[in-house]
């Protein structure tokens, strides 16, 4: 069998061209009221997107394996802040915040129109799935002058998510034969969050300051293809103690921190049977380097890793 010819940087031996198409638009309404106390700030908006993908699973001439996807995600958010006056000895913020999100996978085929793989799968395949993911969450952060120079802020955030979740795969007759359909599922998960912290005004231009947080991130459920079990919550601890310095006049910017990351499940990234899933793990810590950032000037930024 003759070798096959090298093939150039951006050629290929797919069947059919691989591609991905996407759209998307959004607007945004902020509307502000002054109270005197506090001010009053409401932020809504929404957004819509479009994506379709083409591509050749086998990577080959063969024309065997073509996949395509097609999916969109409607997302609606809602925030309301009330925030202290400028010049109060407290400073704090309350909120209310709301997300809502629809994502699709509304008519996703696997090809198979000869070959191997027709044998296997017949027409091919279609496989359908969404997720409707809503969240609710209430915040407060204020910060007080304990001594002079000497500032506390605490705060606490309650988060409240749901996720629901469907999904099939049906063979391609001309009526389809759905032979996977598990049904839906949902996943309701809560948690309360926390952020602590002291800064020190060490001179005009020179502050320290060491934080304690923790963070949050939903579940969710993987719809290529349709899994009725979801992925777990991801929760970080977060430690970090740094120093933030205007020097020479404000010519020189020299900002440096340490950070400690305690990680709880985190969500990772998984290439199964063809596709990206999110997964757990059950565990990550970590020291990331000391961080160093000098700028210069205006104009020229530098930045050192130690």
């Amino acid at each position: 069998m003759a070798a096959l010819p090298s093939l150039g940087f951006y050629d290929q031996r797919n069947d059919s061209d691989s591609f991905a198409r996407s759209s998307s638009w959004g607007i945004s309404i902020k509307q502000q009221q002054d109270f005197g106390f506090a001010q009053f700030n409401s932020i809504s908006a929404y957004s819509h997107e479009n994506e379709f993908l083409q591509a050749d699973g086998d990577y080959t001439e063969r024309p065997d394996f073509l996949v395509l996807v097609d999916g969109h995600v409607n997302q609606t958010t809602q925030e309301f802040q009330l925030t202290s006056a400028k010049d109060s000895r407290l400073n704090w913020i309350a909120g209310f915040f709301y997300y809502n999100a629809l994502s699709v996978f509304d008519n996703d085929k696997l090809l198979t129109p000869s070959g191997a793989l027709a044998a296997a799968f017949g027409p091919g395949l279609t496989a359908g799935a969404e997720q409707r993911a809503r969240s609710t969450a209430g915040y407060a952060q204020a910060t007080y002058e304990v001594l002079p120079k000497l500032n506390l802020t605490g705060g606490l955030r309650y988060t409240h998510d749901v996720v629901e979740a469907d999904g099939y795969v049906a063979l391609n007759f001309p009526t389809p034969v759905i032979i996977f359909q598990p049904g839906a599922a949902t996943s309701p998960t809560s948690k309360t969050t926390y952020r602590a912290a002291l800064d020190y005004q060490v001179a005009d231009a020179v502050l320290g300051y060491l934080s304690v947080s923790e963070g949050y991130k939903s579940n969710s459920f993987n719809l290529q293809t349709y899994n009725p079990v979801a992925n777990r919550p991801e929760v970080l601890n977060a430690y970090e103690l740094g120093v933030k310095s205007d020097l020479l006049n404000r010519r020189l910017r020299v900002n440096s921190a340490i950070f400690q990351y305690n990680i709880k499940s985190p969500q990772v990234q998984l290439y199964e049977n063809s596709t990206n899933i999110t997964s757990n793990a059950d565990g990550a810590r970590g020291s990331p380097p000391s961080d160093l950032i000098i700028f210069p000037n205006m104009t020229n930024t530098r930045r050192s890793v130690l």
